[in-house]
């Protein structure tokens, strides 16, 4: 309850000679550290809810490439896409495929909500624990939701909006690309809702 701990399975050193293309001269290794338990932002943040940017200048690696599905540390697009938001004074950021679809903000994965219906995208994300909690959640309110394609227009026509992870649960955002979202500052109403109930749960 009150740890982070970070594990991680690796192929292992690199054998010498002409074994580097053999997977059975490598020993696997295992590595962890545990520390204080960490969220991705602070209560103040939260409150007000989160800046984030569409990322400009990087796309999320295809899943051609790296399955998203699968957690791993291939984090090199979604750490610059981070640094990119941070140079614009935003709180983090959210990334998209190659064809201009929502993907996921960085560690986190993302929702809409757009007339009372609850969105996120189908593909370039992690499923996770969070998410798939957020949509049984949706279920038990009553709000309609769907997994489909999300093109990064409709965040910024969106009446509300989150991220989620287990590093922080449910998480409001303020606004994109500097647009407030359904116009006012702050969490919205149906973002709200589910936050409590997820911490009533939690």
């Amino acid at each position: 309850r009150e740890a982070y701990i970070w594990w991680c399975v690796t192929r292992g050193a690199t054998p010498d000679g002409d074994q580097r293309g053999n997977p059975d001269a490598y020993q696997n290794m295992f590595y962890a550290f545990v520390i204080p338990y960490l969220y991705i932002t602070g209560d103040e943040v939260r409150n007000r809810g989160l800046n984030l940017a569409i990322s400009k200048e990087h796309i999320r690696i295809p899943t051609g490439a790296v399955d998203p599905t699968a957690k791993n540390f291939h984090w090199m697009d979604m750490k610059l896409a981070f640094f990119e938001a941070h140079d614009q004074g935003r709180d983090s950021a959210v990334l998209c495929d190659e064809e201009g679809y929502l993907a996921e903000s960085p560690g986190a994965k993302i929702f809409l909500i757009k007339e009372e219906v609850l969105c996120t995208p189908d593909s370039g994300c992690l499923e996770g624990i969070t998410r798939k909690t957020t949509i049984e959640l949706a279920d038990e309110l009553d709000m309609p939701s769907c997994v489909e394609k999300v093109h990064a227009e409709q965040i910024l026509a969106a009446d509300e909006a989150f991220i989620t992870s287990t590093a922080g649960g449910i998480m409001p955002v303020n606004s994109v690309d500097g647009q407030l979202l359904g116009g006012i500052q702050g969490p919205g109403e149906q973002t709200v809702r589910l936050h409590n109930l997820y911490w009533q749960k939690r």
